[in-house]
């Protein structure tokens, strides 16, 4: 079973776990297995952040209530704490080709997914709440040019010799 136990987001979208809630179902599932796809989907809760495990129902045939509690204890413990620098590498990773609301929008939805799911807890709702209002920030102010970034002391390479200029061909070396 390892190769169905290696897999990465989106919960709700990747194949293996639909197979190993099948398996489940079958009773061919062994609980280890079914334990290491939990803890696998408990990693991708806080990493990706990936909410899907919260209503995909494979996720609702391969956990328990007990299973869903300990997974958001972990996004409360885990990921909390650390929104900031989640939201940061969203932000630093984000490819300039790609639509910023089409990019932001998984995390967006994770983070008001994850919003809902620990509503009770105003505490975690209201962090949650204002990592939404930055991302949603970041993907209606991406189009801003932000500006270069500048090394103290670091000056542009200058051209040392005839070689590097751009009308010269590749092949004026090359002897005939």
């Amino acid at each position: 079973m390892p190769r169905l136990l290696d897999f990465g987001s989106y919960l709700g979208t990747v194949p293996q776990p639909r197979v190993l809630a099948r398996l489940h179902q079958a009773g061919l599932l062994p609980e280890a297995d079914r334990l290491a796809a939990i803890t696998r989907a408990a990693e991708l809760a806080i990493e990706t952040p990936d909410s899907d495990w919260l209503d995909a129902p494979q996720w609702k045939v391969l956990t328990t209530d007990e299973d869903r509690g300990d997974i958001l204890d972990r996004v409360r413990r885990e990921l909390l704490p650390e929104l900031t620098d989640q939201v940061s590498a969203w932000r630093d990773s984000r490819p300039s080709f790609i639509d910023p609301h089409d990019y932001y929008y998984p995390l967006e939805e994770a983070l008001g997914r994850y919003a809902t799911a620990l509503s009770s807890d105003q505490l975690a709702a209201a962090d949650l709440q204002a990592a939404i209002e930055e991302v949603r920030s970041l993907a209606a102010n991406a189009d801003d040019e932000p500006e270069p970034v500048r090394v103290p002391g670091w000056k542009a390479p200058r051209r040392l010799d005839e070689s590097t200029r751009p009308d010269r061909s590749i092949f004026d070396d090359v002897d005939t």
